[in-house]
């Protein structure tokens, strides 16, 4: 069983930019796979069924472990269920993050696809492709309409950064 930890993002250049269209406090640029028990993993699901409306993201591992309380080998987690509810409440800006990441995540993949595909379905060189979806990209609301060959080139990065 396994569930993400985000790290928190500390390029100024992401931050800037991940922050135009959203003023998020708190911004994530990584994320890891953790591998964690069953009951670790049921603590999650128990949240989303007693606030339906959090996402799998809904808390970081540091507080998965603190609802845990004190673990036992073989034995089920005594968990106090208003807790998670508090945890999860407490939580809402972590939650926010995370889902702003894989859209972020989403949206950089997108549009280095976008340029993978008229690379390899016309034969131009990433260079030309570039160019010439730059402006269609635009067009789309894809980039902004300002510094776009910036902001293209930052979500090629992107896309190629471990998430």
């Amino acid at each position: 069983m396994e569930l993400n930890d985000f790290e928190e993002e500390t390029n100024p250049i992401s931050l800037q930019r991940r922050s135009f269209h959203y003023d998020l406090p708190l911004i994530f640029g990584q994320c890891k796979r953790i591998t964690v028990c069953q009951d670790c993993r049921q603590i999650v699901t128990d949240a989303k069924t007693l606030v339906p409306s959090v996402i799998e993201d809904c808390m970081p591992i540091d507080a998965i472990r603190k609802l845990a309380q004190d673990p036992k080998p073989h034995q089920g987690h005594v968990i106090d269920r208003p807790e998670i509810i508090r945890v999860v409440e407490a939580n809402t800006q972590w939650a926010k993050a995370a889902e702003d990441f894989w859209i972020h995540r989403d949206h950089a993949n997108d549009i280095a696809f976008h340029q993978l595909r008229l690379v390899r379905n016309t034969g131009l060189s990433d260079s030309a492709a570039r160019r010439q979806l730059i402006p269609e990209l635009v067009a789309a609301k894809k980039l902004p309409g300002f510094e776009s060959d910036e902001w293209f080139d930052w979500l090629i990065a992107e896309s190629k950064r471990s998430f």
